[in-house]
Order: C-alpha cells, then structure tokens, then sequence
C-alpha cells in the first residue's frame, strides 16, 4: 500500500459483503479519500476493527490500540496521514 487511493481500495474490500462478512453492508457511495466514512456509516466499530487488521497484514505494522479512535477514521486521508506517521516510526 503505496497511496491513500490504495488505502480507499483496502477499506471498499474490507467493507464489502463476502460469502463470510456481513450481508448487506457494501458502500453505497466510492470510497474517495475524502470520503466520511463515519459519518456516512461506512466504518461501524466492527468494520474499524477489519480495517485494522487489514492494515496490519499489508503493512505488516502492528496499530496501536490507543489510536484506534474516530479522528482518525474520519476520512481515509486522515487514516492515511496515520498510517504514514506510523510507517516513519517502525523504520
């Protein structure tokens, strides 16, 4: 994951119903880095948690618990800026 549209890409597949995710929970609108997933109802505290957890398999990064907070959830730019302070703190 190189970019915050890579980002947008990891949160519509995590998202995005499977035959083993919740039914009936795919966005009705793209995910744009602008996007307000909370306030659209994207992001629900389970669909943060996946997103997490994607983030951490694809990065191989661990996300520490204390940030896992709306702030930075709001957009997946704000997402993205984290991430990307993260990434500098591992290296």
């Amino acid at each position: 994951m190189n970019s915050v549209e890579d980002l947008c890409s990891l949160i519509t597949r995590a998202v995005t119903p499977t035959s083993s995710r919740r039914a009936g929970r795919a966005p009705s609108v793209p995910i744009e880095p602008d996007t307000r997933l909370l306030d659209l109802g994207i992001l629900d505290s389970l669909a943060v948690l996946s997103v997490v957890s994607e983030i951490e398999q694809t990065l191989d990064l661990e996300f520490p618990e204390t940030e896992i907070v709306a702030t930075n959830f709001r957009t997946p730019e704000n997402l993205w800026k984290f991430v990307s302070t993260l990434r500098t703190q591992v290296s």
